[in-house]
């Protein structure tokens, strides 16, 4: 059954493209005379107020564009015949302008719309799907998991909801180290807190148990916000002496040993 909330989004997306594709109608070269039968264009012509464009199809006004006539003018002195007054006001029907400034705005309301019915709802369907492709029906693997809700709630742009599945992921998956450096990215780059992310990273390796090259990983993302986020140069190093000291006879021990070299230590 569709979600109620998306099927107004759906019904308002449907209003926005009628009201564009309208404006963009009524925007069209107001003087085409095509509606205009032969006789209604001599009627007007013979006023010696109109020209008509053979090549073009036009009837052209010969006085200004933003004017209009008056029924003294429109019937030389006199009073114009009906046939006259009905060619005149099928006239300035078909010479009404839409706003471009409105046809401007509705594509872009329209774009801005279609693009937030996307990432809200076409991308997290998208990634369920994805998974029910590698990992089967949905019924048989029951809802997505913590990894993928998480996923799909970056893709909404949602990062506090995003971190929060992160969480419940490292707690389903204890051995992968994705979801704790997705949260410490999070809050690096998206919340704008580096010392939070720092501590985030201190909780994953306070917690233990992990494999060399995920517990070097987490050790230099460590130094890596030490030194150009919160620009503490000398914890840096020290974390830098611990790598090598930690990870004797590695490439973790020859990365660290190069990073004390850029930063002019040996």
């Amino acid at each position: 059954m569709m979600d109620k909330k998306l099927l107004l989004y759906l019904l308002i997306l449907a209003g926005l493209v009628a009201a564009t594709i309208a404006s963009v109608k009524s925007s069209e070269d107001p003087l085409e005379a095509t509606s205009l039968s032969n006789h209604e264009i001599e009627l007007l012509e013979d006023t010696g107020h109109f020209e008509y464009d053979a090549n073009e199809e036009m009837l052209i006004p010969l006085y200004g564009e933003d004017e209009t006539l008056s029924t003294e003018q429109l019937g030389d002195g006199g009073e114009p015949s009906s046939e006259l007054l009905s060619a005149y006001e099928k006239f300035l029907g078909e010479r009404e302008k839409g706003s471009p400034l409105l046809t401007f705005a509705l594509f872009v309301l329209t774009g801005i719309f279609t693009g937030f019915l996307v990432v809200s709802y076409v991308l997290p369907n998208i990634v369920q799907r994805a998974s029910e492709e590698v990992y089967g029906s949905s019924e048989k693997v029951g809802p997505p998991s913590a990894l993928m809700q998480a996923q799909a709630k970056v893709a909404q742009g949602d990062w506090d909801e995003a971190i929060a599945s992160y969480r419940l992921a490292s707690e389903e998956e204890p051995e992968n180290r994705l979801p704790w450096v997705e949260i410490a990215m999070l809050q690096r780059e998206r919340l704008e807190n580096p010392s939070l992310a720092l501590e985030t990273l201190d909780a994953a390796l306070a917690r233990g148990d992990w494999r060399e090259n995920d517990e070097a990983f987490f050790y230099f993302r460590k130094i890596e916000i030490l030194e150009n986020d919160l620009n503490e140069h000398d914890r840096a190093i020290t974390l830098l002496r611990e790598v090598m000291e930690k990870f004797p006879n590695t490439r973790h021990y020859a990365n660290a040993m190069h990073k004390l070299h850029e930063l002019g230590e040996s």
